[in-house]
């Protein structure tokens, strides 16, 4: 009888130990968005636009990575929110005084996080790290990015594969 009652037992707890599994693997997307959207992050104005001023990765808490792919910045981003297009960057860095005259940082600057985080490339793997900034841009599948030089007050535009792991601040207009 003993034995039978531990049989029972067992059928019955083996559906429970993979019914957490298989909900948390069954909901994932639509956690995500929910937790993207409660998410608390710091913003700042420039301009006409606000800025996220932390990697989107810090602010969701939602991967184990700091860096993040397109299509997962693209997942993650709160409502409303959106990745900088490269005039949305070019002008939020002007207003922070890239490529002014030499020795003019303007107090905007200090607002915004620079996280020196580089990034990851699929093939060579970690590059730049905390020595360039690498931000996505929106790229409508040219997968575009922003690098900026750690202490110098510089940037280029650029394009990578879109499994490369970079930084990500977003705008919202």
């Amino acid at each position: 009888m003993k034995t039978l009652k531990s049989l029972f037992a067992f059928i019955l707890s083996v559906p429970l130990l993979y019914m957490p599994i298989e909900l948390a693997l069954s909901n994932k997307s639509s956690n995500a968005d929910v937790l993207a959207e409660e998410a608390e992050f710091t913003t700042a104005t420039f301009g006409t636009a606000e800025w996220m001023t932390s990697n989107l990765a810090n602010v969701t808490e939602l991967t184990a990575d700091e860096l993040l792919t397109y299509e997962e910045v693209e997942s993650l981003k709160p409502e409303g929110w959106n990745l900088p297009t490269s005039s949305d960057m070019k002008a939020l860095l002007s207003n922070m005084g890239f490529e002014a005259a030499p020795g003019v940082i303007p107090s905007s600057y200090y607002d915004f996080n620079w996280e020196y985080d580089g990034y990851v490339d699929p093939i060579i793997g970690e590059s730049s790290m905390g020595e360039k900034m690498f931000l996505w841009l929106k790229d409508d599948g040219a997968h575009n990015y922003v690098v900026i030089d750690k202490d110098q007050l510089s940037y280029r535009m650029g394009k990578t594969l879109a499994s490369s792991q970079l930084s990500a601040r977003l705008i919202r207009k």
